[in-house]
């Protein structure tokens, strides 16, 4: 995998969080899933195409994650996946590959 497509989305990844859940995060290393299963209990998937591209993005949030992630989005707690939490998932999908696609 070509950095020049990963960096993008790491860089989005860390706006969001930060402007949006008002939460510094630190990227760890990146790394291919080479399998069909998600490392997460909640997941976005967005697919990409286009003359140079074509394939998914795929963002999977741990439970613990996901819920302080939301928690700061909305400003009140969330200790259980609710469809709050689960609607929240697809619009910071949405924010990540748009910042990401800007770079792009």
């Amino acid at each position: 995998m070509n950095v020049e497509y990963i960096n993008p989305f790491l860089m989005s990844t860390q706006n969001v969080i930060t402007t949006m859940a008002f939460m510094k995060i630190d990227a760890g290393t990146p790394h291919l899933n080479r399998t069909n299963i998600t490392q997460g209990v909640l997941t976005g998937v967005i697919g990409l195409a286009g003359p140079d591209v074509n394939g998914s993005v795929i963002i999977s949030f741990t439970k613990q994650a996901i819920l302080e992630i939301v928690s700061g989005m909305l400003g009140e707690q969330f200790d259980e996946i609710t469809d709050d939490v689960e609607d929240a998932v697809g619009e910071i999908t949405n924010m990540i590959v748009g910042g990401a696609k800007r770079v792009l």
